[in-house]
């Protein structure tokens, strides 16, 4: 059971992290002068999310 807590508390802390990134990187893609600065987040933010959807399930 605190195993349990401790995965949801995990993959809640990371959900909360994804859409702060996502949120992020919106705003600098739709500031003009930022989509160049924005771009190299974009990537590493999908893998993380990805790796993340699928490692939860996983474990």
């Amino acid at each position: 059971m605190h195993a349990y807590a401790t995965q949801s508390n995990k993959g809640l802390f990371f959900g909360v992290a994804i859409i702060l990134l996502w949120c992020g990187n919106l705003a600098l893609l739709f500031s003009q002068e930022m989509t160049i600065t924005a771009l190299p987040w974009i990537i590493p933010a999908v893998m993380v999310q990805m790796f993340l959807h699928t490692g939860l399930f996983i474990t």
